[in-house]
């Protein structure tokens, strides 16, 4: 009941502020438009004007574009390396990517699905459902490496499960690190067209996603052949 109450007084908290300060609330909406476009250098700009709180402005904008799961989170990883430079930017995008990623499931373990439904959509976590079915455990680490797939909903959909916290945050970290080394490459190189992006990160999930689909239909063939060889 307490962790469930301390969730629920932090959301309203963040909402008041959000509506009662209008400075906040331009700044947020700002933020949001400029991840939604993918308009990295305005963004860079964005992120500067805060001057040393340009870190703590970055966590949040993480924690914001994971927390509304439709958001494009990953243009927040191409922006901290365009703006610190590549190893502060992988380190911050590690960091606060795996808290944004606690605090999804976090939400869903304590508040539920229908909470969820709102934040990530229906349609989405009902996706997100089959492919928890069919690859099981390692679906958040198989997330995590296929571009096309949204982290944030597997994150959600994971804190609905029984699985443990300790494994989620494992197969979250281990999964963010090929990705998170990318786009901080690409944003340190200071590529702003984003979709360069796809070309090779298309080509890394479609790798991923075979190995995982060849790996589903060996179990499924050994399932079916165990009776026979009784």
């Amino acid at each position: 009941m307490l962790p469930r109450l301390a969730v629920v007084t932090a959301v309203l908290a963040a909402l008041a502020a959000y509506l009662l300060q209008p400075e906040l609330r331009a700044a947020v909406n700002e933020a949001v438009a400029l991840v939604v476009r993918a308009d990295i250098a305005p963004l860079r700009e964005y992120l500067l004007s805060f001057g040393p709180w340009a870190v703590v402005v970055s966590v949040l904008l993480q924690i914001i574009t994971s927390v509304l799961a439709p958001l494009p989170s990953f243009v927040v990883t191409f922006v901290n390396a365009f703006v610190f430079g590549f190893w502060w930017g992988v380190m911050l995008t590690f960091s606060s990517a795996l808290l944004a990623s606690a605090i999804c499931f976090g939400i869903a373990r304590i508040l539920g699905r229908p909470v969820v439904e709102r934040l990530a959509t229906r349609r989405a976590l009902e996706a997100t459902d089959g492919f928890f079915v069919r690859h099981g455990l390692y679906a958040v680490l198989i997330a995590r490496l296929i571009p096309f797939v949204n982290p944030d909903v597997i994150s959600y959909a994971a804190g609905l499960t029984s699985l443990r916290w300790r494994v989620f945050l494992i197969s979250i970290a281990l999964g963010s690190i090929p990705s998170t080394l990318l786009y901080s490459y690409l944003g340190a190189s200071g590529v702003t067209a984003v979709g360069w992006l796809l070309i090779p990160l298309v080509g890394l999930g479609l790798l991923t996603l075979a190995i995982a689909l060849l790996r589903s239909r060996s179990k499924a063939g050994e399932r079916l052949a165990g009776p026979a060889a009784d």
